[in-house]
């Protein structure tokens, strides 16, 4: 009989990899998973450079760079984590094909990866309105009343991420009963949980714009760059 530890040493390594390796691909080319992998690159590739031309332009007219900089990188980095996950996703999770069509273990590792943008899609959206909300504060730090609210929502905005951080970790009790069903445990009500989650995140954005709106059309200026930062800053939150 062999000595088990000799087994265990002599064994190859298992490619971190293999898992995703061992899984069929379930992806056919229709219209939806092409659209869920192939629309969003461009869009991601945009964003890329937009910020590219705002840390260049920076430094170009000599400014430093600001905590809402760098809240933007980290909020793009995290995008393309969630895009990532999302062809991972379509490509061995069976994402847009119905359910019954999909072979256990690709709906078991379907689950894990959802969980995983999930998280990322809360943590990008809390990056980026702590990024608007910085800019807000370099922007307009000599108005009292505003600073004090952007305050105000930016901890709103962390109580908002980690509400949403801690329930998806404890979505199911115990966690690994998401992507095995079968075993022993309770979850929360998935669908509530999301409408709660985005309708709480839109409250927030409403805030955000809603609070710099009266600032904009106090400045002193004509009415038509009101009308244009007010659109632009609206855009840039939605």
């Amino acid at each position: 009989m062999q000595d088990p530890t000799h087994i265990r040493l002599d064994a190859p390594p298992v490619p971190a990899n293999s898992r995703i390796n061992m899984l069929p691909s379930l992806f056919h080319g229709t219209a939806p998973q092409l659209s869920l992998t192939i629309v969003p690159a461009p869009f991601i590739a945009i964003a890329t450079l937009i910020l590219y031309l705002r840390f260049w332009a920076r430094k170009q007219k000599k400014q430093r760079w600001g905590i809402d900089d760098f809240l933007s990188l980290a909020a793009l980095i995290v995008t393309y984590g969630e895009y990532i996950c999302m062809v991972l996703v379509t490509l061995f999770g069976g994402h847009t094909i119905p359910i019954t069509q999909i072979p256990p273990e690709n709906l078991s590792f379907a689950t894990k990866v959802f969980l995983a943008i999930a998280v990322l899609w809360a943590t990008a959206i809390a990056l980026i309105q702590l990024s608007i909300l910085s800019l807000y504060l370099r922007i307009f730090n000599v108005i009292t009343w505003f600073k004090y609210t952007c305050s105000v929502i930016i901890t709103l905005v962390l109580i908002w991420w980690t509400s949403a951080f801690s329930s998806m970790m404890v979505a199911c009790v115990p966690l690994y009963k998401l992507w095995t069903p079968q075993i022993r445990g309770q979850c929360i009500n998935v669908a509530r949980f999301l409408k709660a989650l985005v309708g709480s995140h839109i409250v927030l954005d409403v805030l955000m714009i809603s609070m710099v709106l009266p600032v904009i059309w106090n400045m002193t200026t004509n009415t038509s760059n009101k009308i244009n930062i007010s659109i632009a800053l609206t855009l840039g939150i939605l």
